[in-house]
């Protein structure tokens, strides 16, 4: 924007020269490969979406040292920045969706079941208060739910329907549990 201002300026305050439109040409190749520039340098970028990537360019991109803005030029990154940026967002959706499911991961591996003794008995115990249980539960089967339902969800597919189906495997266990062992104490 600063330097289109700067060639607007340029022209009218110069008189007519070469170098104007030469100016204006570069510069409108620049603001045409920002958004694929910006695309390119997505670190959520895995093997798979540069494996894409090739495809729209029809080569590989060198990721190094090498990978210049004129580099970017020959291989007519700004021809293709739709496409580019659409595979660039696609990468973080999956990311977004990918540390849904690490949370709900992690917050399973911290939780616990509290146990205690049975009025007096010494080898009866019964589950403990499980409403914090429960409503974690109900929260992850929610997360688990949005990412299955995620248009984005295709490479994770397989973990969030394992999670979906224990998550609900684990909800049945809870209200047999939980149904058995207020029946056992009204009986006791």
């Amino acid at each position: 924007a600063r330097y289109a201002q700067v060639a607007a300026m340029c022209e009218r305050s110069l008189p007519p020269n070469t170098v104007l439109p030469r100016l204006r040409a570069l510069l409108a190749q620049y603001d045409a490969m920002v958004p694929a520039v910006r695309a390119l340098r997505n670190p959520h970028l895995k093997a798979r979406h540069w494996q894409r990537i090739a495809g729209v360019l029809g080569r590989a991109v060198v990721r190094d040292e090498h990978c210049t803005l004129s580099y970017l030029l020959r291989l007519k990154v700004h021809e293709h920045h739709e496409q580019l940026s659409a595979i660039s967002v696609e990468a973080s959706q999956e990311e977004a969706l990918s540390a849904m499911l690490e949370r709900v991961k992690s917050g399973w591996g911290k939780a616990e079941f509290e146990v205690r003794p049975y009025k007096d008995a010494k080898d009866s115990y019964i589950l403990g208060d499980v409403e914090e249980t429960l409503a974690m539960l109900e929260e992850t089967q929610l997360v688990v739910q949005a990412v299955v339902g995620s248009r984005y969800v295709a490479p994770l597919l397989s973990e969030a329907e394992g999670w979906r189906k224990r998550l609900s495997l684990l909800a049945e266990v809870l209200e047999v549990w939980l149904t058995l062992q207020q029946s056992w104490m009204y009986l006791e």
